[in-house]
């Protein structure tokens, strides 16, 4: 079953990304760290566009909206 993604907010925490990546928290940072997971900085905080996650997944934001 797959998790629900509709109404996600425009960006996420690394490590909501990364739980929707199937990633564990240390593993999404590292990502982050190695430039593999994209992020926007604000001073110390780090969010994740969902946008760009919901393309990794292969997952159009249209097609979430539209529903199956």
């Amino acid at each position: 079953m797959s998790p629900d993604l509709s109404g996600l907010p425009p960006t996420l925490s690394v490590e909501r990304a990364g739980r929707l990546l199937g990633l564990k928290r240390s593993a999404a940072y590292e990502a982050v760290r190695r430039s593999e997971l994209p992020v926007l900085r604000f001073g110390r905080r780090l969010v994740v566009p969902t946008a760009r996650v919901l393309a990794m997944l292969g997952v159009s934001q249209e097609a979430e909206r539209d529903g199956p």
